[in-house]
């Protein structure tokens, strides 16, 4: 069956009950190009709070798009309650959550190549289940990998208050 939303634009549209497959641009309803990052109508407030940017920055989302276009937001969603918006804190950066909804809304993976550094990317797909994006993200990273990134990595690693990790 599908899932069947109706926005408060006022447009009712079908989504395909296979979870974890983003919709490819041409089948991707009109109404979900208009929705994307816009606050009108959102339920779904997602909050960025990279390290790296000044202030944490908020990207609006819709909680029926989410739901339906891929399984993590699945299911943690329907486990929330559904009366009042959702405000949601994660450790990416803002142009990677963007990445993210455009995938789930669009269908466009683009952020892949776009987006520095790769290993972020990587982390991503495997953290929200963008799935057909997580094989192609990794060799990205891994083509990415330099002696320098290594020698970061391990030094992180090495002072990370969890301990131990290269010990």
């Amino acid at each position: 069956d599908d899932i069947h939303c109706n926005s408060l634009l006022g447009t009712a549209f079908s989504v395909p009950p296979k979870m974890g497959a983003s919709l490819n641009s041409s089948s991707t309803p009109p109404t979900w190009r208009k929705m994307l990052f816009s606050e009108e109508d959102s339920d779904v407030h997602i909050v960025c709070m990279d390290s790296e940017e000044k202030e944490p920055e908020t990207i609006y989302a819709h909680r029926c798009v989410l739901s339906a276009g891929n399984p993590f937001f699945h299911q943690k969603l329907r486990r929330l309650p559904r009366n009042k918006p959702v405000e949601w804190r994660f450790c990416e950066s803002a142009g990677i959550m963007r990445g993210v909804l455009r995938y789930v809304y669009l269908g466009d993976p683009r952020f892949l190549e776009n987006y520095k550094p790769s290993w972020q990317v990587f982390r991503a797909t495997c953290k929200f289940e963008l799935e057909g994006l997580q094989e192609q993200a990794e060799r990205l990273a891994a083509s990415a990998v330099t002696l320098e990134t290594l020698k970061a990595s391990v030094l992180v690693l090495d002072n990370y208050p969890g301990k131990g990790y290269l010990r």
